[in-house]
């Protein structure tokens, strides 16, 4: 997946060239993205495979430049489709809770890659804040999970809370970003073929 990745697989290049992308990006309004936590590395097979990484490899050479780019401040980091330790990532407590918000000492809003979201109890246990579009809309049915008891309001209000911070830091409440969407890409469905 190196076509998507600032620097492939070297770690010390990675974060050199991370911190200093998202401050820019960040500096005009715009929410940077970082992507794909974690360990998706190669795009046949990316939506089943199950990757193993042993905890020091983790820290030492796939968590750097995302690291770096978290300690510049980057609002949002997208979960990958894969799984990690036989968990899908977006739902993978590991990654998320622990290596993510944990080791790495992110505090923004995490969202799911399109489609990557599988089961929205456990991707909201595990962390998740923002389902993107795809696979059938599961966090579509977070109003009957609250209901039922299985997910605590709670988690709901926490969730909310990494967007708004996330918006609140990066000047969307401030005016750094403009208003107004432009034309050309109102009511325009900009993510698919269709």
């Amino acid at each position: 997946r190196s076509f998507e990745t600032l620097s492939g697989e070297d770690p010390f290049l990675g974060a050199s060239l991370a911190a200093p992308f998202v401050e820019e990006v960040q500096k005009n309004g715009i929410i940077a993205t970082i992507k794909h936590w974690l360990d998706n590395n190669q795009e046949i097979g990316r939506m089943t495979m199950d990757v193993e990484i042993g905890d020091r490899a983790q820290h030492e050479i796939y968590m750097p430049p995302f690291k770096a780019a978290i300690e510049a401040g980057a609002g949002a980091v997208m979960c990958a489709y894969n799984k990690v330790y036989g968990t899908y990532a977006c739902e993978n407590h590991k990654l998320l809770k622990e290596l993510l918000r944990g080791d790495a000492g992110f505090r923004g809003m995490i969202m799911s890659d399109w489609g990557a979201t599988h089961d929205a109890k456990n991707s909201v246990v595990a962390g998740l804040d923002v389902e993107m579009p795809g696979n059938g809309g599961k966090f579509e049915q977070l109003p009957q999970l609250v209901g039922s008891g299985e997910i605590e309001e709670a988690a709901i209000d926490k969730m909310a809370g990494h967007v708004l911070s996330t918006m609140y830091h990066t000047g969307h409440f401030d005016g750094r970003y403009p208003a107004e969407v432009p034309s050309s890409v109102q009511r325009t469905d900009v993510t698919s073929d269709d």
